[in-house]
């Protein structure tokens, strides 16, 4: 292989790395702009794909193709460089842009100067490959496996490197740089490269190779389909991490790199005077398999459990797993993709031009811009996975079957194949049971892996199957399993009827109404509908409930009526769409704003927990108003959860945080206090006292001692650790990595160090000897026994009272302190005390005086 070819396919290399660390930079900070809605993500691509078409279109005008294709090349990797040094600036003032039309008409504009180059890049090497010889056919396929192999890497050092390292905008500056090393090299070794001969003229295309273009053109369709819908499969099968969604792509991508380099081969090794059926057959097999990627998709948790199960859980071991099993289920259907497009060039009229392979590869990327587009937007939310699939497939094998009628040399076999493989995809139903797709294996592998796979299909079975449905941007589910309901998205409970999550659910809606009393009011993330039916308790006037999933809302009808029917109360404006788009767009200001979506290691979700988001959030605030935060703790590392409050307290320096497992951050921008009138007002409501009683908290105090931490303890416990931001992408970057680790009881015996001085919050206390008592009464209700003989301790220095002493006896002999126990209850009994108390006390005693009390 020459020199020239070799520098040729390497710089092509680095191109195709660059560009896919361009689209991933680019497609997250429009995104952030517009909105991590399935139309914004449609469009983002469609846009991506549909500028380089136009490129490679605009490539094969008679005109450029007698520039040299050498310094062209150079060129246009130059300015794709210094396009993205300017991109933050360009794509920052189409994000600040108001009306969603004009704003999204823009990102569209402002993406075609370097998608267009990008789409010229690959005709113009083709013309630049093939002045020193070589079919036309193979050099486009060697070009194109090159190419794509860069952006096989992309993603995986964008994610795994570049991001983590320098951040978000930095990696543009790398991308850039990849760019500019491949423009100066060229230049630098241009005079090494003798001249290409200007081409002949071009005549008229014939018919067939307008057919060709539409295969093609199908071909690039379908497989932006597919992607699509494979990647909402992977989601279920282990999650959609950033990890995760960067291994999918560079999955995907590393078929079409295999599939294109088999084909180069192929044509190079063995040519044909026919090259329509082999291009048909090609066509057949990516649908074909396509279609049994479905069939795959059925043992896939299972698989998923079983390397959990037979690997040690480091990151590596994870992530190996994650390729593999995103190779079965995509990489034979991609390899036959990825061979279309240069057996489509093998097919082009003779004499075979650059430019055919201009119009060639523009039709292949429209095709690409509209599957990626009409999938996104329309077919997954209305057909569902499985038949979104299923309609592809068929299109691609009805135009095999096209192309193999007109090509002069129909072939029986595969003119048959195709036609039984339509009537197979049509019949058969190749997915597995809706409840086993929903179910979420991934997301209780720690619990799952201790079943046998007998017990495991067991356990599935077991849970009925309330709703599914394949929605815009997740899919979602709710199962039943004895008295429990579970909302699943994507395979993982984010609500349920379970003690924990009603508990959680209900007290975001009431928490903030201990602090002040709100009107206005904003929500984010429905679930089950518990936190607003919680907030509509109140005296409140409006709430603003965003969800940016439609089945969502649906799916919560099943947790009717214990949720309240939020959707029938007339003060719920109900807001579908990204909720920081729209608080980022909105003129609204609101008392409370109450947040609790999903967990942070998923993508599209992290981007509710960065500083960038708190600030929005506080603009929207009222100057007193308050921003109550949920974050969980279980999978969470100490320093992911650290950088979470640390960022919180950025925004918000006064917090208070509730709960243990699932954190309840409620911060302000004044000092924050408590009033003991408004909480035992808030028991005196009735259906207010109701559903905290459903919460766990039977009595006031339960509310107060479920504090964790307070603004000095938030401050101690976060400092000196790193904040999460947009650019850094810090708790997006690092929870995936905690997931399957058990770290609560370390977190939490860390946080134990900063204790709440919960008195110094509270604005009326009458008797702090009383408010000790029952704090410490709740403290020994939740068994945590030093902090219930603190409080008693406290108490009974104040004014020793039978209750205060009797507590510190039960408390002292929970504690195994035998003499101290007996000596407070003979306290106890010197304060006096009611015949039923004095009878209780007089049995404990007897009972530590007892051998068994020893």
């Amino acid at each position: 292989m020459s020199q020239r070819r070799v520098l040729l396919l390497l710089t092509f290399f680095i191109s195709g790395l660059a560009a896919l660390i361009f689209e991933l930079v680019w497609t997250r900070l429009l995104l952030l702009s517009m909105g991590t809605t399935a139309t914004a993500v449609g469009i983002v691509l469609g846009a991506f794909m549909g500028g380089m078409a136009l490129g490679s279109a605009l490539s094969g005008h008679p005109r450029l193709e007698k520039l040299n294709p050498v310094l062209t090349f150079a060129a246009l990797e130059a300015f794709i460089g210094l396009y993205a040094l300017a991109s933050p600036t360009i794509l920052g003032a189409v994000g600040s842009v108001s009306g969603q039309e004009l704003r999204f008409s823009l990102a569209l504009v402002s993406l075609l100067p370097a998608t267009v180059a990008m789409g010229a890049s690959l005709p113009v090497l083709v013309r630049a490959l093939s002045a020193s010889g070589g079919a036309i056919a193979v050099n486009l396929g060697t070009l194109y496996t090159a190419n794509t192999a860069g952006a096989v890497l992309g993603p995986l050092l964008a994610v795994f490197w570049f991001f983590p390292s320098v951040g978000l905008t930095a990696t543009l500056w790398v991308g850039a740089g990849l760019d500019f090393l491949v423009a100066t090299t060229l230049v630098v070794a241009y005079r090494r490269f003798s001249s290409p001969p200007v081409p002949a003229a071009l005549g008229k295309q014939s018919s067939m190779s307008w057919l060709v273009l539409a295969t093609v053109a199908i071909s690039g369709a379908s497989a932006m389909v597919y992607e699509v819908a494979w990647g909402r499969t992977l989601s279920m099968v282990y999650g959609s991490s950033i990890y995760g969604v960067s291994i999918m792509l560079s999955t995907f991508l590393l078929g079409i790199t295999l599939g294109a380099g088999l084909a180069s081969y192929l044509l190079h090794r063995h040519p044909t005077e026919h090259p329509l059926p082999r291009l048909s057959k090609t066509l057949v097999a990516s649908a074909t398999l396509a279609f049994f990627s479905l069939i795959v998709a059925r043992s896939l948790p299972f698989l998923f459990l079983n390397f959990y199960t037979s690997i040690e859980a480091r990151d590596g071991t994870l992530f190996l797993s994650q390729f593999i099993i995103a190779a079965l289920l995509m990489l034979p259907s991609t390899m036959a993709l990825g061979a279309t497009l240069p057996l489509a060039a093998d097919a082009l009229p003779k004499p075979r031009r650059s430019a055919h392979v201009a119009k060639l590869y523009s039709w292949n990327l429209i095709g690409s811009a509209s599957g990626a587009t009409i999938a996104s937007v329309l077919l997954l939310a209305s057909l569902g996975i499985e038949f979104t699939i299923r309609g592809a497939a068929v299109t691609a094998l009805g135009m095999a079957i096209l192309l193999l009628a007109r090509s002069g040399r129909f072939s029986i076999p595969t003119a048959a194949m195709a036609g039984s493989f339509i009537l197979i995809i049509l019949a058969l139903d190749p997915s597995g049971a809706r409840v086993m797709k929903s179910f979420g294996v991934y997301s209780g592998a720690r619990t799952y892996a201790s079943y046998e796979i007998g017990r495991l299909r067991d356990i599935v079975a077991s849970h009925e199957l309330l709703y599914y449905r394949d929605g815009p941007t997740a899919t979602v589910a709710v199962q039943q399993i004895e008295s429990f309901r579970l909302l699943k998205i994507n395979g993982k409970t984010d609500a349920s009827n379970g003690p924990g999550d009603v508990a959680t659910q209900l007290l975001l809606g009431h928490l903030p109404f201990l602090l002040k009393d709100a009107k206005r009011v904003a929500v984010i993330g429905w679930g089950s509908g518990m936190t607003v039916g919680a907030v509509l308790r109140h005296p409140v006037e409006r709430v603003d409930a965003f969800e940016i999933e439609p089945a969502v809302i649906e799916a919560s009808r099943f947790f009717e009526p214990s949720n309240g029917q939020p959707l029938d109360d007339e003060r719920v404006e109900l807001v579908l769409g990204d909720a920081r788009n729209q608080l980022q767009r909105g003129e609204t200001s609101y008392d409370v704003i109450i947040s609790e979506p999903s967990n942070p290691w998923i993508t599209g979700v992290s981007n509710l927990f960065t500083k960038d988001f708190f600030e929005i959030a506080a603009k929207r605030l009222e100057p007193d108003g308050l921003l109550c935060q949920w974050f969980h703790l279980y999978g969470m590392s100490e320093e992911s959860t650290r950088s979470l409050i640390a960022t919180f307290r950025e925004v918000f320096p006064y917090v208070i945080a509730f709960q243990d497992r699932d954190l309840i951050l409620i911060g302000g921008r004044n000092p924050l206090e408590l009033s003991l009138a408004r909480l035992d007002a808030l028991y005196r409501d009735p259906d207010v006292q109701k559903s905290l009683t459903l919460a766990e908290m039977q009595y006031p105090s339960d509310v107060l001692a479920s504090m964790t931490l307070d603004a000095d303890g938030t401050a101690a416990f976060s400092k000196n650790t790193r904040l999460n931001t947009d650019d850094n992408m810090y708790l997006e970057l690092q929870a995936p990595r905690s997931i399957y680790r058990d770290n609560i009881e370390a977190i939490l015996t860390t946080m134990r160090k900063h204790p709440p001085n919960v008195l110094a919050h509270l604005t009326d206390v009458e008797s702090e000897a009383r408010l000790r008592l029952e704090l410490a009464a709740s403290y020994f209700t939740l068994k945590r026994l030093d902090e219930a003989l603190t409080q008693t301790e406290e108490a009974v220095a104040i004014e020793s009272t039978f209750e205060g002493q009797k507590l510190r006896g039960q408390v002292l002999q929970k504690l195994g302190r035998r003499d101290e126990a007996k000596a407070a209850l003979q306290h106890a009994l010197d304060a006096g005390g009611d015949d039923a108390g004095r009878r209780f006390v007089e049995a404990m005693l007897r009972a530590l005086d007892s051998p068994a009390g020893s």
